[in-house]
């Protein structure tokens, strides 16, 4: 299997996590497939493709809260294997939480808690 094999198959991974934690609701990005590809060639590219994507979709809800549980699941997914690449998807985790706090509105942020509690 090649690299982008590999990323398209832990994004499927993932997206099928969702559907089976029965959440109502369908992962429409590929941040996991992303995250994975930038993995491969150092934690600058991963702070680089995180810190690209908070740029760019800066106020997007959707997008945000999705690159929110990609960082999560890349956290678990380098537990116990890269502890530089875990600490630094947990700390981003943080990052883009107190971030959410100070860019959506109450409505936004009471949905968010309901899918990540």
């Amino acid at each position: 299997m090649n690299l982008l094999e590999q990323a398209a198959h832990l994004n499927e991974e993932w997206k099928a996590y969702w559907r089976q934690a029965n959440v109502p609701y369908e992962i429409g990005s590929t941040w996991v497939q992303d995250l994975y590809i930038a993995s491969i060639f150092s934690l600058e590219s991963i702070k680089k493709t995180v810190n690209d994507a908070l740029l760019a979709w800066k106020g997007d809800y959707t997008m945000i809260t999705e690159l929110l549980l990609a960082v999560n699941y890349m956290a678990w997914n380098f537990d116990g294997s890269n502890h530089s690449y875990c600490q630094y998807f947990t700390d981003e985790y943080y990052n883009i939480l107190d971030i959410m706090e100070q860019d959506f509105d109450n409505d936004q942020l009471e949905q968010l808690y309901r899918l990540i509690d």
